[in-house]
C-alpha cells in the first residue's frame, strides 16, 4: 500500500489531488459495477491495460467481460493473469485492438461482443 510505505500527506501536498482524480473515480466504477443485477450482459473495459476488475470484483464471473486494449499489451497481460489464476478465466476475453488505426465497433463482434445486449463500459484509464 501507498499509504504504508509513502505517508498521503505527502502524495497530497505534492501533487494536486491524486486520490480525487484516481482513487475515488475507481472505487465509484467497482461500487456500480458490482451491481451487475441491473440486467447487464457484457462488459467492456476500454484500455483495459493490467486493470484487474474482471477479475476481482464479485460477480463478475456471471457476465462477459472484455478487456479491450492495445494489442502489444495483451500478451504480457495474459501471461499475467495466466501465472496467477491458471489460465484465463472462461467469462474474460482479451480485445486487441489498436484504437488509433481501428473501429471498435468493427473488431468487437469477432471476439463475442453481442451489440444487442446490455453493456457496461469503463474507459478509465483513457481518459486522464
Amino acid at each position: 500500500m501507498v499509504g504504508a510505505a509513502l505517508p498521503w500527506t505527502l502524495v497530497d501536498g505534492h501533487w494536486s489531488g491524486p486520490r480525487g482524480t484516481v482513487a475515488v473515480p475507481t472505487r465509484h466504477i467497482d461500487d456500480a459495477l458490482g451491481d451487475l443485477r441491473a440486467g447487464v450482459a457484457q462488459v467492456v473495459i476500454l484500455g483495459a491495460g493490467f486493470d484487474c476488475r474482471a477479475y476481482r470484483i464479485p460477480g463478475i464471473d456471471r457476465v462477459r467481460a472484455f478487456e479491450v486494449d492495445h494489442p502489444a499489451t495483451q500478451p504480457r497481460k495474459r501471461e499475467i493473469v495466466t501465472r496467477r489464476l491458471g489460465a484465463l478465466p472462461p467469462h474474460a476475453t482479451l480485445g486487441p485492438v489498436d484504437l488509433t488505426t481501428q473501429k471498435l465497433e468493427a473488431v468487437m463482434p469477432g471476439a463475442g461482443y453481442r451489440g444487442g445486449a446490455r453493456t457496461f463500459f469503463i474507459c478509465e484509464g483513457l481518459t486522464h
